[in-house]
């Protein structure tokens, strides 16, 4: 039964989202390595873009190795990543171990789950898609809680370690159920696509290459610092800041599959407009700062917004360009994550409030953008 290909990819997605469990253990990381937030933030950082420019090797990779191999690869990278982060004693070896490690790691093994799932339900893309990926987005609903048990318990870095062993066994069970039907190389779903040589000769490329930038940039940094902005800010401990987070995984991983199907049903364009319009309400919110419960719906948009886009963009990836050389493509989309990110984390760097300013204006930007020229970016798949 192909619905185990899909169970599998999503568990995998599962132990690959733990990127988003970063500003639960950011606190205690900070008083272990005497380090500031600003310094904090760096590992995060560079785990983004290297997660986000080793998914054009993803691809590459799944085609001249196979999907098997390339997961092998991206399993021994993450599992190194957390393991080898029990020895660190200064911020750069944080760096090495987790940015470093856990950023390549990361990318080189998002792109199998995606691609496998892509193959088996090529007639259900934006649904399979979505609950896929939703495995990255509910990744932090339990690593959070994993981590709260285990910083309570023991250091931040023996914390690591336990965890790196969690993650070994989980994609060594994973592993058995890693492959595409043998008979799709000849079918013609999966030889009908453009390369990517051609892919970035068309304006649909730029188009959707912006609005996930930009939607990666809000949502993205807003996840780095959630549990820091209510702890911080509004006087939440440890422990109901990681309860905090992980009610927005669960959004998070929500997103996936409702975007999904919503990028069945509807053009782009609606999409598009949809989501910007929730990241505008989001940062009014958090301007006014009325009271808690503003900010917790103003971050819950945030979140939701983010597993929208990490549906939308492969599922746009797959109809705008095709299946042939899906993986390899959407890893060239995928360098707007950590591009985004970036641009979004140093800007929060110089306060909360310019932040949401700039998720407000581009977000306005944006929406005023698609509706005045509705008609000509109204891209049906």
């Amino acid at each position: 039964m192909k619905i185990i290909y899909l169970i599998n990819s999503f568990f995998i997605m599962l132990v690959g989202g733990t990127v988003y469990s970063y500003s639960i253990f950011r606190k205690p990381l900070e008083e272990y390595l005497n380090i500031t937030s600003i310094q904090s933030g760096f590992p995060f950082k560079v785990f983004l873009i290297l997660f986000a420019f080793s998914m054009p090797l993803s691809g590459y990779l799944i085609e001249k190795i196979g999907v098997k191999k390339t997961y092998v690869l991206g399993s021994l990278l993450i599992i190194s990543s957390w393991v080898s982060s029990y020895f660190i004693n200064s911020i750069i070896c944080f760096v090495l171990t987790y940015g470093v490690l856990g950023g390549i790691g990361t990318g080189i093994l998002y792109g199998v789950p995606l691609k496998i799932v892509s193959i088996w339900f090529s007639d259900k893309k934006g649904i399979a898609t979505g609950i896929t990926v939703a495995g990255f987005g509910l990744s932090s609903f339990v690593a959070s809680q994993i981590f709260k048990f285990l910083i309570v318990n023991y250091t931040i870095n023996i914390s690591f370690f336990y965890f790196g062993l969690i993650v070994f066994f989980v994609l060594f069970v994973c592993y058995f159920n890693v492959k595409v039907p043998k008979q799709t190389n000849n079918s013609n779903f999966s030889n009908i696509g453009m390369d990517t040589s051609e892919v970035l000769k068309m304006k649909e490329f730029y188009i959707l290459y912006l609005f996930f930038l930009f939607g990666c940039s809000f949502s993205l940094t807003s996840v780095s610092f959630t549990a820091t902005y209510f702890i911080d800010l509004l006087d939440l401990d440890i422990k109901k800041a990681s309860y905090v987070v992980s009610s927005m995984a669960v959004l998070n991983a929500l997103g996936r599959p409702f975007f999904g199907y919503i990028a069945d049903k509807f053009s782009f364009s609606f999409c598009v407009i949809f989501s910007f319009l929730m990241y505008f309400i989001s940062s009014l919110l958090l301007l006014f700062n009325v009271n808690f419960y503003f900010n917790l719906i103003a971050f819950a948009f945030l979140w939701f917004n983010l597993g929208g886009w990490l549906a939308m963009a492969p599922v746009s990836t797959m109809r705008f360009f095709g299946l042939l050389h899906y993986a390899k493509n959407y890893g060239v989309i995928y360098t707007a994550y950590g591009v985004g990110a970036f641009i979004g984390m140093n800007i929060v760097n110089f306060g909360y409030n310019l932040f949401f300013y700039y998720i407000l204006f581009i977000s306005l930007i944006i929406i005023l953008f698609l509706i005045f020229n509705y008609k000509k970016i109204n891209y049906r798949y």
